[in-house]
């Protein structure tokens, strides 16, 4: 994760994602379709809409509150006219306009808005699985890291965690304690999770080590133009 007092982001469904948080700390973001291929982005909040090559999905969302939210693309999808229908990855429950989360696999873009001391989280997680590579920058001064997961996963991924369009994450698989993590500060990383984040280093790969950064990050002192995103980790964990 990485965080900012003031934020611009954009997410590039190669997926790209640039989040912007101008003054008042709204935030604008731009999700790219940068694949050679149509994905149907989704948003929550937000809902959903087919990207094709090169097109671009713009958000804004309100600072009130402190909105926190995840974006993430779906593969293999067919709709009706009335935006009903299915996905092969990170289907909604048969939706175009999400009002639900994802299901597995789906490589996943997360964000808080204006949280401790008024600063910006945003991070990529490879806790639901993966389904096509992604990228989260910042486009706000003093905050232009890029994080992301471009890795050839679906080509090196194990076989047992292959899914119809991507792979899933272990907990997803086998649903045991020690790849699930039920309980903080009792598990350690898998051989699965390692290979994500070997692939993947910017990225979150399994459940325990999302708890452990969060609080680290709520302990230390805020840093002020420094990304924790969801493009690269910029402290080392």
């Amino acid at each position: 994760m990485r965080f900012c007092k003031s934020l611009s982001l954009s997410i590039s469904l190669l997926i790209s994602l640039h989040f912007i948080t101008p003054s008042g700390h709204a935030a604008t973001f731009n999700i790219i379709n940068n694949c050679t291929y149509t994905v149907w982005a989704a948003a929550l909040p937000g809902g959903g809409v087919r990207l094709d090559q090169g097109q671009t999905w713009t958000i804004d969302y309100q600072p009130a509150g402190g909105t926190k939210g995840r974006i993430w693309a779906r593969t293999g999808c067919r709709f009706d006219g009335a935006g009903r229908g299915k996905c092969q990855t990170g289907d909604c429950g048969g939706v175009l306009e999400c009002e639900v989360n994802g299901q597995p696999p789906n490589t996943l873009a997360e964000f808080a808005q204006n949280q401790f001391s008024n600063i910006d989280f945003f991070d990529i997680s490879l806790v639901d699985g993966f389904n096509v590579p992604m990228e989260f920058s910042s486009t706000s001064s003093g905050c232009t890291r890029v994080i992301g997961c471009t890795a050839d996963i679906n080509g090196q991924c194990p076989n047992v965690l292959r899914a119809p369009g991507g792979y899933n994450n272990a907990c997803t698989i086998f649903k045991t304690n020690e790849l699930c993590c039920p309980e903080p500060g009792r598990c350690e990383p898998s051989n699965f999770s390692r290979f994500f984040k070997d692939r993947c280093p910017d990225a979150y790969s399994y459940i325990l080590r999302m708890m452990r950064l969060a609080s680290l990050r709520v302990l230390r002192e805020p840093i002020t133009g420094l990304c924790f995103v969801l493009q690269r980790d910029l402290l080392a964990v």
